[in-house]
């Protein structure tokens, strides 16, 4: 980031140092997805390579996290970029981008006000439809210490296991006791349901419902206020 202020720096006017950050277990699902999809990676196709098409989500973390793979957690990823602790003038939060960006824009005088492009190179490719990533203890022991900044520094709350993330809740399997009112997904849902909260198969499975906590004290399938995330819209079992 260093050597970029001093390129990116016109007129004596320094240009602001933008940083953004994921929930640890998102950007954990991301990355297994991401390399499984193998449309970007390398994991799949290099010779010795560490990813192996029988590899688990649970097999993955304890690859991923390991000495010589840990370069690839978001904790180190921050700390080439901006030090220990980071050093920044605005961070986005990933969870309610859209909406960071704007704000941003508009501080900034940088209008008119452009939108972020959006795409998801993590779709099933060679390998076929990837396993459920089913956070177990062991996996989040393993994010807890390797990701620990940003739960201390970033604000990100720790959850308890077992639990999934994903659009929709869980279909079978030995987790799938989902009860009314329970988060699975920490990404925000507001957009892909149409800028609209409650019901939303779509996104959030049959069941499911896009809500803000505090926000939607009208709907029922929002718990009158009472589901959701704090900060942004979230899918949750209705």
């Amino acid at each position: 980031m260093y050597g970029c202020m001093a390129s990116c720096t016109f007129d004596h006017v320094l240009p602001l140092r933008v940083i953004s950050v994921r929930d640890p277990y998102s950007f954990a699902r991301s990355r297994y997805l991401y390399e499984w999809s193998c449309a970007y990676s390398n994991w799949c196709s290099i010779s010795g390579g560490h990813f192996q098409r029988w590899m688990s989500f649970e097999a993955f973390i304890q690859t991923w996290a390991s000495p010589q793979s840990a370069h690839y957690t978001q904790s180190e990823i921050l700390r080439r970029a901006c030090g220990t602790p980071c050093d920044y003038d605005r961070i986005l939060f990933t969870e309610n981008l859209t909406a960071g960006w704007t704000a941003l824009q508009l501080d900034t005088g940088l209008l008119p006000a452009y939108a972020l492009p959006r795409t998801n190179p993590s779709q099933p490719g060679a390998l076929g439809t990837p396993p459920r990533t089913i956070f177990t203890r062991v996996v989040t022991d393993i994010l807890e210490r390797v990701e620990a900044r940003m739960f201390s520094e970033f604000g990100y709350a720790k959850r308890t296991p077992p639990f999934e993330l994903g659009h929709a809740p869980f279909v079978d399997g030995p987790f799938e006791q989902w009860q009314a009112g329970q988060q699975w997904d920490m990404q925000d849902c507001w957009e892909s349901c149409g800028s609209r909260s409650g019901p939303c198969p779509s996104t959030c499975g049959l069941h499911g419902a896009c809500c803000r906590r505090d926000i939607d004290q009208g709907l029922a399938s929002c718990g009158f206020g009472t589901l959701g995330c704090e900060r942004f819209h979230c899918c949750v079992s209705s």
